[in-house]
């Protein structure tokens, strides 16, 4: 429960400075400085929400994942007791969704997956891509939950092998503005949003 009391904190604090920016966007003259404030308050919020990346986010990844009732997840960290945790905590929700589960370090996985999702704090600190090459392979959708110049190493790595490069600022947005649709009835245009944040971080979609 302690988890789901952060995330749900974490989360209204995105949505709410997303639905701040969109109304000061389109209030406010470019040469105002509220709009860049209310951009940089979204960044603020998203920074606060990666910050627990684990397991916050790999645990919130995990669950969606079984929707999508992948033949396999396998779940690497540093600490491979962590892992195997993990994958324990969700053992009966894969077996209900017929998800097969591995663990391991991060050094272990060395084949081939369509889908690799780096929630670990290597791109915070500008490290290097924590996993084998070997887990990619031409059009692996590669998706780094940190976004701009923080991810650009690992979206790099990924386009140099072939593989599809995302970030996570896209999908963090998209999740924002669905609970708010929940919480006001109003589906916000993220298309503004995604724009203004991309370009205050100066980094492009990958």
């Amino acid at each position: 429960m302690a988890f789901e009391a952060g995330y749900a904190r974490k989360l209204e604090a995105v949505v709410r400075a997303l639905s701040t920016a969109h109304k000061v966007l389109r209030l406010y003259p470019p040469s105002s400085p509220i709009p860049g404030q209310s951009v940089e308050s979204v960044v603020s919020s998203l920074d606060h929400f990666f910050a627990d990346g684990e397991p916050l986010l790999s645990l919130a990844v995990a669950r969606e994942g079984f929707e999508a009732r992948p033949a396999a997840l396998h779940v690497a960290n540093r600490s491979p007791d962590k892992a195997a945790a993990l994958v324990q905590r969700h053992a009966a929700l894969a077996a209900e969704r017929g998800v097969r589960l591995g663990s391991g370090a991060l050094g272990s996985a060395a084949t081939p997956f369509d889908v690799v999702l780096n929630s670990s704090a290597s791109s915070l600190g500008g490290a290097e891509v924590p996993v084998s090459d070997a887990v990619l392979q031409r059009g692996t959708l590669a998706v780094d939950l940190m976004y701009g110049s923080a991810a650009m190493r690992f979206t790099g790595w990924a386009r140099e092998l072939g593989a599809t490069p995302r970030d996570g600022l896209g999908m963090l947005v998209e999740q924002a503005a669905e609970a708010f649709f929940v919480w006001r009835a109003v589906m916000p245009d993220t298309r503004p949003v995604l724009h203004s944040l991309r370009a205050e971080l100066g980094v492009a979609a990958p």
